[in-house]
């Protein structure tokens, strides 16, 4: 087999694992994001309970 297509198939494989484990990544940041949104009435409500006593 022609080294160059060993080399370019290799490439693409990794490229794609690559992509898989961005695609992964980008829905995780999603998940903690609709966290992060929907625990910040909570955090803002704590928040101003401890400005309020610490003022």
């Amino acid at each position: 087999m022609d080294p160059y297509r060993v080399a370019y198939e290799q490439a693409m494989t990794e490229l794609n694992e690559i992509t898989r484990k961005f695609d992964l990544l980008r829905m995780q940041k999603a998940q903690v994001e609709n966290l992060i949104n929907a625990f910040r009435p909570l955090i803002e409500s704590n928040d101003q309970t401890a400005n309020a006593i610490a003022g």
